[in-house]
C-alpha cells in the first residue's frame, strides 16, 4: 500500500528556512490553504508565562527546573498568525504523526555541551508540552547521538508517550543529504 503524508504545519524561527518552506508550498509539494508555517514556538507561551522564562533565564545559572515547572505547568497559546495565511489568526492543527528535530546545539559534541540547562531547553520543554496538550499520536523526534537527551526525553513525556530509540542512524539512511554526523531517532507514541 502506497503511504501518503500530508504536512500539515511546520514551525520555523529562521527567516530563510521559511522562504524555503513557503517556496515548497508555492511549488504545490505542501498545500498552501492546508498547511501552516508557524514562526516562533515561544508564540505559544501566554503573555504571563513568557514573562516569568524571560526572568528565569536572567536570574539563574541553572535553569531547567524552573523553567520545566512554568512551561509544563501552563495552558499555551494554540492559536497563532502564521506565514500561510497572514490576515488570519490560526489554530495549531491536530495531526497524527510529527516529525521534528529538536533544537540540538546544547547536545552537540562541537557546542558548549549545556545540555538541558542551555538556551535551547526552554524550546525542547515546548515542544513536549505541546504535543502532551494536542495529544499528537506519533512522534518521530530528532537529535544528536548521547545518553543525555534520551534521558531528558524520557523524563519529559513519561507517562504521556512510550519513547524507543532508533540509532545511530546516518543520514542517508533516512535520505538527507546534508548532515555529516549520525543522528538518533526518537519513535515515541501513546
Amino acid at each position: 500500500p502506497h503511504l501518503t503524508v500530508v504536512p500539515v504545519s511546520t514551525c520555523e524561527l529562521s527567516p530563510e528556512c521559511r522562504r524555503i518552506m513557503r517556496r515548497f508550498q508555492q511549488q504545490g509539494s505542501l498545500d498552501e490553504q492546508k498547511c501552516h508555517n508557524f514562526t516562533n514556538l515561544m508564540d505559544l507561551l501566554p503573555h504571563d508565562a513568557r514573562e516569568e522564562v524571560d526572568r528565569i533565564e536572567l536570574e539563574e545559572k541553572f535553569p531547567f527546573e524552573s523553567l520545566r515547572k512554568v512551561i509544563m505547568g501552563c495552558e499555551l497559546n494554540l492559536h497563532l498568525p502564521c506565514d500561510c495565511h497572514s490576515t488570519e489568526v490560526c489554530s495549531r492543527p491536530v495531526s497524527d504523526f510529527n516529525t521534528s528535530g529538536t533544537p540540538c546545539v546544547d547536545y552537540s559534541r562541537i557546542g558548549k555541551q549545556q545540555k538541558e540547562q542551555g538556551s535551547s531547553g526552554k524550546l525542547l520543554l515546548l515542544w513536549c508540552r505541546a504535543h502532551i496538550l494536542l495529544q499528537t499520536p506519533v512522534l518521530l523526534s530528532e537529535n544528536t547521538v548521547g545518553e543525555d537527551f534520551t534521558t531528558v526525553l524520557l523524563e519529559l513525556m513519561d507517562p504521556y508517550y512510550t519513547i524507543s530509540e532508533l540509532g545511530p542512524c546516518k543520514p542517508s539512511d533516512v535520505g538527507v543529504g546534508c548532515l555529516a554526523r549520525s543522528r538518533r531517532r526518537f519513535p515515541t507514541h501513546k
